[in-house]
């Protein structure tokens, strides 16, 4: 894995060209770390749908750059968004429109961004908002809902390789990433299987890089924070590299070796585990009567939360960690 960087450098051989397109060079620059020359033209490896749904009418150039990354290949970056990339992709998906595999979405800042059952997340500037589509076209031999780990395992070890945060992050189930019990990350998962085959799997992460979002706390979320918060000298240019070398390797692992190891970290890194929970129902009208309350025993391969030594498994559900 010691080759596995997003810029190559003299001991790492280049495996590949990034494919870069932005209608801001200036954040495209910001985000890569580097000044590069832009060209104005259209690569034909990236679908005309997805570039009209991306930078709709805005005027945009692009560059290459060599990688040494295997999954990553194209990376189309706005300054503001203004509708959520998790929607672009959905979107051409219902329409039959194919977009390759290896797209990364990336915006600075945006609006209409959200999280799971559409709850609203803010897209301030100075953060992470990415969308990615991969086709892995493996055989799963597991519950495919397993997979829905990837991204947040991956978010989770990008925060690990980030210096003073190594072993600080932890997952709150079933797609939340907390330090110190506040939220700095989320994320999204939807899957394509044709029979046993998983041939596509789409995912969003939004990441609180430099900015402390502000946003009302509820008892699901009491508290967010950033990363820069604890590593004060991280920038999003770094953070964005080190959440595409961690999606990129994680990959990897799951054509190589299947979803077992996403599932084994996960486990290790839930916050939930050895807790006493509240789990509501997703549904916003729902009353206290429908809670369910108990002790996490484990997280079974489905990522279920197994209450009470298998009293309730929980599939759904938004989670209250109880305060001990």
């Amino acid at each position: 894995m010691a080759c596995q960087r997003l810029w190559p450098d003299g001991v790492c051989a280049r495996k590949s060209e990034l494919a870069l397109l932005t209608s801001d060079a200036g954040f495209a620059s910001r985000l890569l770390r580097r000044t590069l020359d832009w060209e104005a033209r259209l690569l034909p490896s990236v679908p005309q749908e997805l570039v009209r749904g991306v930078f709709e009418k805005r005027p945009f150039v692009h560059a290459a750059l060599p990688t040494g990354l295997r999954w990553i290949r194209s990376v189309l970056a706005v300054g503001d968004a203004p509708r959520s990339h998790m929607d672009v992709l959905w979107e051409l998906g219902r329409q039959g429109e194919s977009v390759p595999s290896g797209m990364l979405l990336v915006a600075g800042s945006g609006t209409g961004f959200h999280g799971q059952h559409a709850r609203p997340w803010t897209a301030a500037a100075g953060n992470l908002h990415l969308s990615a589509l991969f086709r892995p076209d493996i055989v799963m031999d597991a519950a495919v809902a397993t997979v829905a780990a990837l991204p947040v395992v991956a978010v989770v070890n990008a925060i690990d390789s980030m210096g003073e945060l190594t072993g600080c992050a932890r997952i709150k189930w079933v797609n939340d990433v907390l330090i110190d019990g506040a939220k700095v990350a989320g994320v999204l998962c939807s899957t394509k299987l044709q029979g046993r085959r998983l041939t596509e799997l789409t995912m969003g992460i939004g990441l609180n890089v430099e900015v402390r979002p502000d946003v009302e706390p509820t008892v699901f979320v009491p508290r967010v924070d950033s990363l820069r918060s604890h590593a004060p000298a991280l920038t999003l240019g770094e953070a964005f590299e080190r959440v595409c070398v961690a999606l990129d390797a994680s990959m990897s692992l799951l054509v190589e070796q299947g979803p077992a190891p996403l599932l084994d970290f996960y486990r290790r890194r839930s916050l939930a585990l050895g807790r006493t929970v509240e789990i509501w129902p997703d549904d916003a009208t729902s009353s206290p009567g429908d809670v369910v309350t108990g002790t996490v025993t484990a997280i079974g391969d489905q990522l279920e939360l197994i209450l009470d030594h298998g009293r309730h498994a929980v599939f759904s559900g938004r989670v209250r960690l109880v305060e001990e």
